[in-house]
Protein backbone atom coordinates (compact mmCIF):
# COMPACT_ATOMS: atom_id res chain seq x y z
CA UNK A 1 0.00 0.00 0.00
CA UNK A 2 1.30 3.61 -0.96
CA UNK A 3 2.39 5.33 1.71
CA UNK A 4 0.09 8.15 1.83
CA UNK A 5 -2.38 5.98 2.17
CA UNK A 6 -0.99 4.73 5.37
CA UNK A 7 -3.65 2.47 7.77
CA UNK A 8 -2.06 4.42 10.91
CA UNK A 9 -3.15 7.84 11.10
CA UNK A 10 -0.72 9.86 12.76
CA UNK A 11 -3.15 11.88 14.53
CA UNK A 12 -4.40 10.42 17.84
CA UNK A 13 -7.72 10.77 17.33
CA UNK A 14 -7.73 9.75 13.59
CA UNK A 15 -6.45 6.36 14.94
CA UNK A 16 -9.16 6.43 17.55
CA UNK A 17 -11.54 6.79 14.32
CA UNK A 18 -12.90 10.12 15.46
CA UNK A 19 -13.27 12.80 12.71
CA UNK A 20 -10.37 15.20 12.78
CA UNK A 21 -10.03 18.68 11.08
CA UNK A 22 -8.21 17.86 7.22
CA UNK A 23 -7.51 19.60 4.30
CA UNK A 24 -9.98 18.03 1.57
CA UNK A 25 -7.61 19.28 -1.27
CA UNK A 26 -4.85 17.77 -0.17
CA UNK A 27 -6.96 14.61 1.13
CA UNK A 28 -8.87 14.65 -2.18
CA UNK A 29 -4.85 14.79 -4.16
CA UNK A 30 -3.75 11.76 -2.23
CA UNK A 31 -6.69 9.86 -2.99
CA UNK A 32 -6.44 10.61 -7.32
CA UNK A 33 -2.32 9.36 -6.59
CA UNK A 34 -3.72 6.31 -5.55
CA UNK A 35 -6.79 6.10 -7.93
CA UNK A 36 -4.02 6.28 -10.53
CA UNK A 37 -3.00 3.21 -10.27
CA UNK A 38 -6.30 1.39 -10.17
CA UNK A 39 -8.62 3.32 -12.54
CA UNK A 40 -8.14 1.32 -16.26
CA UNK A 41 -5.42 3.31 -18.62
CA UNK A 42 -7.91 5.29 -20.32
CA UNK A 43 -9.80 7.12 -17.55
CA UNK A 44 -8.22 10.22 -16.94
CA UNK A 45 -9.00 12.48 -13.54
CA UNK A 46 -9.77 16.26 -14.31
CA UNK A 47 -9.13 18.26 -10.70
CA UNK A 48 -10.49 22.03 -10.67
CA UNK A 49 -10.71 23.96 -7.34
CA UNK A 50 -7.94 21.99 -5.34
CA UNK A 51 -5.29 24.65 -5.25
CA UNK A 52 -7.27 27.16 -3.49
CA UNK A 53 -6.95 28.35 0.36
CA UNK A 54 -7.47 25.37 2.97
CA UNK A 55 -10.91 23.41 3.16
CA UNK A 56 -10.74 22.37 6.77
CA UNK A 57 -13.40 19.63 7.22
CA UNK A 58 -14.08 16.83 9.85
CA UNK A 59 -13.62 13.72 9.24
CA UNK A 60 -11.70 10.61 8.99
CA UNK A 61 -8.86 11.03 6.81
CA UNK A 62 -8.74 7.18 5.53
CA UNK A 63 -13.01 7.11 5.17
CA UNK A 64 -12.30 10.48 2.74
CA UNK A 65 -10.15 8.89 0.54
CA UNK A 66 -12.13 5.83 0.31
CA UNK A 67 -15.04 8.03 -0.51
CA UNK A 68 -13.56 9.70 -3.41
CA UNK A 69 -11.51 6.28 -4.60
CA UNK A 70 -14.85 4.19 -5.08
CA UNK A 71 -16.68 7.44 -6.75
CA UNK A 72 -13.73 7.53 -9.35
CA UNK A 73 -14.06 3.58 -9.69
CA UNK A 74 -17.85 4.16 -10.25
CA UNK A 75 -17.03 7.06 -12.63
CA UNK A 76 -14.80 4.91 -14.40
CA UNK A 77 -17.13 1.61 -14.53
CA UNK A 78 -20.04 4.33 -16.00
CA UNK A 79 -17.79 5.43 -18.75
CA UNK A 80 -16.74 1.68 -19.65
CA UNK A 81 -13.61 2.50 -18.78
CA UNK A 82 -12.65 5.16 -21.21
CA UNK A 83 -12.83 8.91 -20.74
CA UNK A 84 -12.64 12.23 -18.38
CA UNK A 85 -13.82 12.24 -14.73
CA UNK A 86 -14.02 15.59 -13.46
CA UNK A 87 -13.79 16.17 -9.60
CA UNK A 88 -14.54 20.17 -8.63
CA UNK A 89 -13.93 21.45 -4.99
CA UNK A 90 -16.00 24.56 -4.60
CA UNK A 91 -17.71 26.19 -1.51
CA UNK A 92 -21.40 26.79 -0.83
CA UNK A 93 -23.20 28.83 1.56
CA UNK A 94 -26.07 26.65 2.07
CA UNK A 95 -29.36 28.78 2.55
CA UNK A 96 -32.35 27.74 4.69
CA UNK A 97 -34.40 25.63 2.02
CA UNK A 98 -31.26 24.47 0.04
CA UNK A 99 -30.28 23.32 3.76
CA UNK A 100 -33.57 21.96 4.59
CA UNK A 101 -33.88 20.58 0.71
CA UNK A 102 -30.35 18.50 1.45
CA UNK A 103 -31.07 17.63 5.34
CA UNK A 104 -28.36 19.30 7.03
CA UNK A 105 -28.00 22.58 8.99
CA UNK A 106 -27.27 25.97 6.77
CA UNK A 107 -24.15 27.25 6.70
CA UNK A 108 -20.67 27.09 4.76
CA UNK A 109 -19.99 23.67 3.21
CA UNK A 110 -16.69 22.53 1.23
CA UNK A 111 -18.66 20.95 -1.49
CA UNK A 112 -16.36 17.89 -3.77
CA UNK A 113 -18.45 17.19 -7.72
CA UNK A 114 -18.12 14.79 -9.52
CA UNK A 115 -19.35 14.70 -13.22
CA UNK A 116 -19.29 12.74 -16.01
CA UNK A 117 -20.84 9.28 -15.43
CA UNK A 118 -21.17 9.57 -11.57
CA UNK A 119 -24.23 10.55 -11.47
CA UNK A 120 -26.71 8.01 -13.51
CA UNK A 121 -24.26 5.06 -12.53
CA UNK A 122 -24.38 4.74 -8.56
CA UNK A 123 -26.14 1.75 -7.83
CA UNK A 124 -27.88 1.97 -4.52
CA UNK A 125 -26.00 -0.13 -2.21
CA UNK A 126 -23.09 2.23 -2.73
CA UNK A 127 -25.53 4.77 -2.48
CA UNK A 128 -26.26 4.06 0.60
CA UNK A 129 -22.39 3.35 2.15
CA UNK A 130 -21.57 7.21 0.55
CA UNK A 131 -24.47 8.63 1.95
CA UNK A 132 -24.56 7.03 5.49
CA UNK A 133 -20.43 8.01 5.64
CA UNK A 134 -21.36 11.32 4.82
CA UNK A 135 -24.16 11.54 6.99
CA UNK A 136 -21.49 10.93 10.06
CA UNK A 137 -19.81 13.91 8.69
CA UNK A 138 -23.18 15.82 8.86
CA UNK A 139 -22.69 16.63 5.38
CA UNK A 140 -25.09 15.29 2.47
CA UNK A 141 -25.09 13.93 -0.92
CA UNK A 142 -26.63 15.59 -3.90
CA UNK A 143 -27.39 13.87 -7.26
CA UNK A 144 -28.30 15.67 -10.40
CA UNK A 145 -28.88 12.29 -13.39
CA UNK A 146 -27.51 13.45 -16.77
CA UNK A 147 -28.20 12.11 -20.15
CA UNK A 148 -26.70 9.23 -21.39
CA UNK A 149 -23.17 8.37 -20.00
CA UNK A 150 -22.84 12.00 -18.12
CA UNK A 151 -24.65 12.88 -14.70
CA UNK A 152 -23.18 14.60 -11.41
CA UNK A 153 -22.58 14.14 -7.62
CA UNK A 154 -21.62 16.19 -5.17
CA UNK A 155 -20.71 15.67 -1.66
CA UNK A 156 -21.35 18.46 1.01
CA UNK A 157 -19.12 18.39 4.10
CA UNK A 158 -19.20 21.14 6.68
CA UNK A 159 -16.56 23.37 7.40
CA UNK A 160 -14.63 22.43 10.70
CA UNK A 161 -15.74 24.54 12.99
CA UNK A 162 -18.21 26.76 11.68
CA UNK A 163 -21.61 24.75 12.43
Amino acid sequence: MPPHLSVVPADPAARAGRPVPVDLAETANQAFAYAAGVLPPAVRVSSRGLDGPPRRIAVHPIELRRLIVTLLMRSAEAMDGTGVVTVALSDAVLDDPTALRLGVPPGPYAVLNFADGVGPTVDRTTLTDISALVARWRGAIAIEPGTSRRGRLAVYVPIAGQH
